[in-house]
């Protein structure tokens, strides 16, 4: 009796889950989390998401993929990116960092930053104060300070 009752509530979760991941990818912790928000029994959450990731549904590489594009495109820098994956539960090296960049479009910060300076700060060139500004939204968003200063001050020097 029992058998068929786990087995209906692992269908109930699998299902769960499947409707979950037609909107878009998500990590294994987030699927965790989404299960145990749901009510689903620690095992059964175990065996949900190890049988998603044998048949390749769930796949933590793919959801990163996905998270560094919408990032980009959004002009956010590296540390923003690895700060936005590790909240999502993706813990990445250098190396693979960098492969995944390449693989989702390869970026390159600098011309991303200096596009933004161009964009949000024009005047940045003739005023400090704009400059300064400008370095601190680079920050926010996500560029290294050695990136910031440099195309601060490339485009001070132009």
């Amino acid at each position: 009796m029992e058998t068929s009752e786990d087995n209906k509530a692992f269908v109930r979760a699998k299902n769960l889950v499947l409707r979950r991941l037609t909107r878009r990818d998500y990590s294994v912790k987030e699927i965790k989390q989404y299960l145990k928000k749901k009510g689903t029994e620690e095992f059964l959450i175990d065996e949900v998401v190890s049988f998603l990731l044998e048949k390749k549904i769930l796949d933590d590489s793919r959801c990163a993929i996905s998270i560094i594009r919408q990032q980009v495109r959004r002009a956010k820098g590296s540390l923003f990116i690895k700060h936005k994956l590790q909240q999502k539960g993706i813990r990445l090296s250098g190396d693979d960092f960098k492969s995944l960049l390449v693989a989702a479009g390869g970026i390159d910060e600098l011309d991303m930053a200096q596009s933004i300076i161009k964009c949000k700060y024009p005047s940045a060139r003739a005023d400090r104060k704009v400059a300064a500004r400008a370095f601190r939204a680079l920050l926010r968003r996500g560029f290294s300070a050695e990136i910031a200063r440099t195309v601060i001050n490339k485009d001070i020097e132009e």
